[in-house]
């Protein structure tokens, strides 16, 4: 008996049944859905001929994926869960059982995506290459053209809620403040007054700014594709790369929004094709090197500059860039310290000089707020002493009917209207302990905020807003004002494109960031499986790790677009051989037929 049972365990047809139930369980489908039905066939064959990872290195990284893609789904999900029980051992059992059944699922994909990256194999040593900047012009051309329906059919642009507040210090007419990066403002101050003077009217001021960003933005993009093209990346892949950039709605629509996030992502796209062209370089060439350095140094400032997080994941990465990058080690220290005694001049002496407001003591603290008040709104005791130390900062009374799982801002809110937050740095101590007794008393609720606050960042299924094309009231009141130039019956298909994800099966996935996050994940898996470096995936892991200590919201698109942009460049790293820089100057052994 025992035998027959630890048979039919290792068999594909638990496998199926194991599977089965976690796609039901997780999703959330009734038992008697017919879809249990079509998930057991879906399996039997997907689990029949099943591709095994042959060496114990791929088994163990397939298998650690596979485990963490399996905590993600059933993690993101758990609320579906509650909804089926609620006694906590019978829960417990589910969450495992559901675990496992997705571990199945993962580990066997992975292991077929392992099998597709040893025969696939993105560079074509017989492909010759022309001039750079043939390239770099035909890719960023193309880009303009695409994106240049959005710019008419929204003119002058997208103006976001932020932004506007930007213009207003811009303008003079508030304060500035680093609350949204001054180095942005600056940038848009400069480029509205060009505007003005050249249309002498705001909307004109700016248009220019918007269409100096597409530049930008174009020019990041095409950089890419030429850096790609030196490397002998196939041509059909290139081309897929510009389809993405120009095509796809959310890139066309960013090119167009004026936020400090399209830079900062351009920036950190920038920083990983640096790192990976610092890693990889062959040539010695004195010139070469310095612009190297040069390069990481300007872009390593505009990562600092441009977002607060990007500070933390710039510092995040020197002790990886310094361990990883041995050929150009020297330059890379003296880089480092020229980068963070420039940023911490600018930060520090220069804006005091220039009476910069830094943003408030909340405004970085949104997951551990989120967390005290996840306690509070689900009916916790407090202590008495907990009650005074947490009473002096925020109305305690009012926190259940404010409190939002997804976003931090009410709570935040509500900390300054009881303006005190002094209170909170002369006692960082006290609060500190506050934060971390709830916690281990209060394990649950915790976890429960934790997964709400950041779920959309790791999990595929959340759907959430990604771009406005509204016109505030307070944008006209500066003079901005939407001007499309097209008839408004193709404006109105275009904004139902805005939001066509949420009502299209398999597009919609395009829009997620947690499908990315999972891409990224896979790719890297295979990069470490190959033994490559790993140096350009960082920035952007160290994005993604502040946000799981830092967001205020859940799922906002903008706030990891560097992720999404990036994929393009991942999939090239992991999917190349090691000789992409040997390239052959005999290529009689091989045809151009081969690299079409």
């Amino acid at each position: 008996m025992r035998v027959k049972m630890r048979k039919f365990l290792k068999s594909c047809y638990f496998k199926i049944l194991l599977s089965t139930i976690a796609v039901i369980w997780t999703l959330g489908l009734k038992t008697s859905n017919f879809a249990s039905v079509l998930l057991v066939v879906l399996f039997y064959f997907f689990y029949k001929n099943e591709i095994n990872c042959s060496e114990k290195r791929e088994r163990i990284i397939a298998g650690v994926l596979s485990v963490l893609l399996a905590v993600f789904q059933v993690a993101g999900n758990y609320d579906d869960f509650l909804l089926l029980v609620d006694v906590k051992l019978v829960l417990l059992i589910k969450y495992i059982l559901a675990i496992a059944g997705w571990c199945c699922i993962f580990y066997t994909l992975i292991a077929i995506i392992f099998k597709m990256a040893e025969e696939k194999d993105l560079v074509c040593a017989a492909q010759k290459n022309s001039k750079g900047i043939k390239v770099f012009g035909a890719s960023f051309g193309i880009l303009i053209l695409c994106w240049l329906p959005y710019f008419i059919a929204y003119y002058p642009g997208i103006l976001t809620w932020d932004t506007e507040w930007q213009f207003e210090q811009a303008l003079g007419i508030s304060s500035y403040s680093n609350h949204q990066p001054v180095l942005h403002t600056l940038f848009l101050k400069l480029f509205y007054n060009l505007g003005i003077k050249i249309f002498h009217n705001p909307n004109g001021g700016m248009a220019v700014c918007v269409f100096v960003q597409m530049i930008v933005m174009a020019s990041i993009f095409a950089f890419l594709i030429v850096i790609l093209y030196w490397r002998k990346i196939r041509k059909q892949y290139l081309a897929l790369c510009i389809i993405f950039f120009g095509i796809m709605p959310f890139n066309a629509l960013y090119s167009i929004a004026i936020w400090k996030d399209i830079f900062f992502a351009g920036s950190i796209l920038l920083f990983s094709i640096i790192l990976w062209e610092l890693q990889d370089s062959h040539d010695d060439n004195r010139l070469t090197k310095i612009g190297q350095i040069i390069g990481f140094i300007v872009v390593g400032i505009l990562v600092c500059l441009l977002r607060s997080n990007g500070f933390y994941a710039y510092l995040f990465c020197i002790p990886f860039m310094v361990l990883m990058l041995k050929k150009r080690r020297a330059g890379v220290i003296l880089g480092c310290i020229v980068t963070l005694s420039i940023v911490g001049i600018v930060k520090g002496p220069v804006m005091e000089a220039k009476h910069v407001i830094q943003p408030d003591i909340v405004e970085n603290l949104s997951i551990p707020i989120q967390h005290i008040a996840r306690v509070v709104a689900d009916g916790c005791e407090l202590t008495d002493e907990e009650e005074k130390l947490l009473g002096q900062v925020i109305e305690i009374d009012r926190i259940p009917e404010e409190y939002l799982n997804y976003i931090s801002d009410p709570i935040k809110t509500l900390i300054r209207e009881k303006d005190n937050q002094q209170y909170i740095k002369d006692n960082k101590k006290e609060f500190f302990f506050l934060w971390l007794k709830l916690g281990l008393r209060y394990p649950e609720e915790y976890i429960k905020a934790q997964i709400d606050q950041t779920r959309g960042y790791w999990t595929t299924d959340e759907q959430y807003w990604v771009i406005t094309t509204e016109v505030t009231e307070h944008a006209e009141i500066l003079g901005m004002y939407r001007d499309s130039k097209l008839p408004s019956g193709i404006v109105r298909i275009m904004e139902w494109g805005e939001n066509a994800y949420m009502e299209i099966p398999i597009y919609g996935i395009l829009w997620s960031i947690g499908f990315y996050f999972w891409i990224m994940l896979l790719m890297l898996a295979i990069t470490i499986k190959k033994k490559k470096n790993i140096l350009p995936f960082l920035p952007v892991l160290a994005l993604w790790g502040s946000l799981m200590i830092a967001t205020p919201v859940y799922a906002e698109f903008r706030y990891i677009y560097s992720l999404i942009i990036g994929i393009p460049l991942f999939i090239a790293i992991s999917f190349s051989s090691e000789e992409e820089r040997n390239y052959v100057s005999d290529a009689e052994t091989i045809t151009n037929k081969e690299c079409l």
